[in-house]
């Protein structure tokens, strides 16, 4: 079997411009199997996931000053192997993570998204193990909707 990988970031999204640092969300040229984490981090997973499940999803996450609230949460196919997934932001904080069950989120990997769009690591555990929780979205494809995947979508306009 062929190994594939992680090749490069992509343009595909004008918001998040492939020059941007390391440390700001990417969208991913993902052709694969393994991925070189060297440079991966969380924020690049969920922006790649979200982009590649519908780009406006990708907007309404990133939009801080117009919703309050975003969740996403994709359900697996049940005994698939597969845990369901959550990604959310209130505010200016974002969590994503596996669902172990309704009560618990796996990890979970928090995330201040700063003004400048960096996403700085809540705490250690979200630096240390968020590029592996990155590699997992993409070598599963967890964009993809099939048979006994059901993904809902959550949001909240800011007031005021």
């Amino acid at each position: 079997m062929a190994t594939r990988s992680l090749n490069r970031y992509l343009d595909s999204c004008p918001g998040l411009p492939a020059s941007a640092p390391v440390g700001h969300p990417h969208i991913i040229g993902w052709d694969g199997e393994d991925t070189d984490k060297k440079h991966l981090t969380a924020a690049d997973g969920i922006a790649t996931l979200l982009f590649n499940w519908k780009p406006e999803a990708l907007d309404a996450f990133l939009d801080v000053r117009h919703k309050s609230r975003y969740e996403w949460y994709r359900r697996a196919k049940p005994n698939s192997g597969i845990l369901d997934l959550l990604v959310a932001r209130t505010g200016d904080m974002a969590l994503c993570g596996f669902r172990e069950d309704v009560e618990r989120v796996d990890g979970p990997f928090t995330y201040t998204m700063e003004e400048s769009g960096a996403w700085t690591p809540f705490d250690r555990h979200s630096k240390l193990f968020g590029p592996s929780f990155a590699s997992a979205l993409m070598y599963h494809e967890l964009w993809l909707e099939g048979d006994g995947v059901k993904v809902d979508v959550y949001g909240s306009e800011q007031r005021g």
